[in-house]
C-alpha cells in the first residue's frame, strides 16, 4: 500500500514537472527578451522593493489574472531597484518563478533565495510564494515555515525568508513574509484567522531575534511583506463589505459597535513584533498617511480631476474588494535595543533633515551643498525615501502590475 502511494505521489510530481517545463517554454515566448537594462543613477543608495505579485498557480479571480502579461510589466521596471522581495510568486503548474529568476539576471540580480517546493510527503501542495532578489551578495539565507495556517493558506508552505546581504562591508538582515489571509464565511472562522496571524507574528519576532542576535551595531534589519493586517480605517466601501458579512453572521456586528477601533489589530501586531521591548519597530509607510491612517496598498483608488475617486483596477480583484483601500503591506525598520548607537545614526539624522527641507522646497538656493552633505558615508535606512509604488498602467485590461501596490525605500550604502 505504501509503495503504491509513493508511486502515485511520484507520478503527480513528474506530471507537474512536465507541465512546468512546457509552461516555461510558452512563458518565455510570451515575454519579450528585448528588455533594456538602464542603470540607476544613485550609486550611493540601494533601493528596496516589496510587492505581492498575485501570481497564483492555476486559479484566477475573474476571466483572467493576466499573469504573464503582468510579469512582463514587472520586468520592464525592475531596473529601478537593487533588492526586491516578492510575495505570491507560487510554484506549481506554472513557470512564473523560473522566468522571473532567469530574466532578472539580465538586470544584475545575480543573487536570489526563494521558497522551497514541498517534499513528496509534506502536507503542502505548493511553496510559500516568497522570492528575494539582490544585486548584492547574499551570504546567508534560511527559510522558516509557519507552524500554524488555516484554510486555503494551509496548502501553501507559507512562512519567512531570511537573507543576509553584504553591502560594502555592511550587512542588511532582510526578512520577507506573507501572513495568514482573512476568511469571512463565518465570524468564528474570521477570529481563527486573527488568532493564527498573532501566532505567526510571535513566531516571526522570535525568528528575527534568533537570526540577528550576533549582528553588529552598524548593521540594519528590514522586515517586509504582506501582513494581511490593515492600519487604515474603514472607508465606505469596506464598511459595506462588512455589513454584508454581518447579514450572514451577526458576529461581524462588532465592527459597528460604539468604541470599536479597526486599527486595534495593527496595534497588537506592533507590540508582538517588538518582542517585549527588544526591538524598536518603525512602520515606515505610516509617515505617508492621512487622517484615515497609512496609505492604501490593496484595492487602491485614483483621484480624478473633479476630486472623485475611481478604482485603480477591476480586472484582478473580486467585486467586493474594489475601492476598499486597505493598507496590508509593510516595510518595517527594526532596531535592537540591546545594540549601542552607531555613528551612522548621526548621518541618518542629517539626511532626514535635509531630505525634509528638499521636499518642502526650503533653502532651494543651496541645493548643491545639500547634495554634497547627503553623500556623507554611512550605512542606514533613508526613512524619508519610503514610497508607495503603484505601477499604474494605461491602455491595458488590468490597471496595475498587481492587485497590491508595492512599497520601496532606499538604504544609504556609501
Amino acid at each position: 500500500m505504501k509503495a503504491e502511494t509513493g508511486k502515485a505521489v511520484q507520478r503527480q510530481f513528474d506530471e507537474e514537472e512536465s507541465l512546468e517545463k512546457e509552461d516555461f517554454s510558452k512563458g518565455k515566448k510570451a515575454i519579450s527578451q528585448d528588455l533594456e537594462s538602464p542603470k540607476r543613477k544613485d550609486t550611493n543608495a540601494a533601493k528596496v522593493l516589496s510587492i505581492n505579485m498575485f501570481l497564483r498557480p492555476v486559479v484566477k479571480t475573474n476571466d483572467s489574472d493576466y499573469k504573464y502579461e503582468r510579469l512582463q510589466e514587472l520586468l520592464g521596471v525592475i531596473h529601478n531597484f537593487d533588492i526586491m522581495c516578492f510575495q505570491e510568486v507560487f510554484s506549481g503548474f506554472n513557470s512564473h518563478k523560473p522566468i522571473l529568476l532567469t530574466i532578472s539576471k539580465k538586470f544584475g540580480f545575480d543573487h536570489y533565495f526563494h521558497s522551497s517546493k514541498p517534499g513528496y510527503f509534506e502536507k503542502y501542495l505548493t511553496d510559500g510564494g516568497l522570492v528575494n532578489l539582490s544585486k548584492y551578495p547574499i551570504i546567508e539565507s534560511h527559510e522558516e515555515t509557519f507552524v500554524k495556517s488555516i484554510g486555503d493558506c494551509s496548502i501553501a508552505k507559507k512562512g519567512i525568508l531570511f537573507t543576509k546581504i553584504e553591502m560594502n562591508g555592511n550587512y542588511l538582515y532582510l526578512f520577507n513574509t506573507h501572513l495568514q489571509a482573512n476568511y469571512y464565511t463565518s465570524f468564528a472562522l474570521y477570529k481563527k484567522c486573527i488568532d493564527t496571524k498573532m501566532y505567526q507574528l510571535k513566531q516571526l519576532s522570535e525568528y528575527i531575534e534568533e537570526k540577528t542576535k550576533n549582528m553588529r551595531a552598524q548593521d540594519k534589519i528590514l522586515l517586509v511583506g504582506d501582513f494581511n493586517i490593515s492600519n487604515r480605517r474603514f472607508n465606505s466601501y469596506l464598511k459595506k463589505q462588512f455589513e454584508s458579512y454581518a447579514k450572514n453572521d451577526p458576529g461581524f456586528n462588532i465592527f459597528f459597535e460604539e468604541g470599536f477601533d479597526c486599527l486595534y489589530e495593527a496595534e497588537i501586531m506592533m507590540k508582538i513584533l517588538s518582542l517585549d521591548g527588544l526591538f524598536n519597530v518603525t512602520d515606515l509607510k505610516s509617515t505617508l498617511g492621512d487622517e484615515e491612517g497609512a496609505p492604501a496598498t490593496f484595492a487602491g483608488t485614483l483621484t480624478l480631476d473633479d476630486g472623485s475617486k475611481a478604482p485603480v483596477d477591476t480586472a484582478l480583484m473580486g467585486k467586493i474588494d474594489v475601492m476598499t483601500e486597505q493598507s496590508l503591506d509593510y516595510i518595517f525598520a527594526l532596531d535592537r535595543n540591546d545594540m549601542k548607537k552607531d555613528a551612522s545614526e548621526d548621518f541618518k539624522a542629517v539626511d532626514n533633515h535635509l531630505q525634509s527641507d528638499i521636499r518642502n522646497n526650503e533653502h532651494a538656493h543651496d541645493l548643491d551643498s545639500q547634495r554634497l552633505l547627503t553623500k556623507e558615508k554611512g550605512f542606514y535606512i533613508r526613512e524619508n525615501t519610503i514610497a508607495v509604488e503603484k505601477f499604474i498602467l494605461e491602455g491595458k485590461k488590468y490597471g496595475t502590475i498587481s492587485d497590491h501596490f508595492g512599497l520601496s525605500v532606499e538604504i544609504n550604502n556609501s
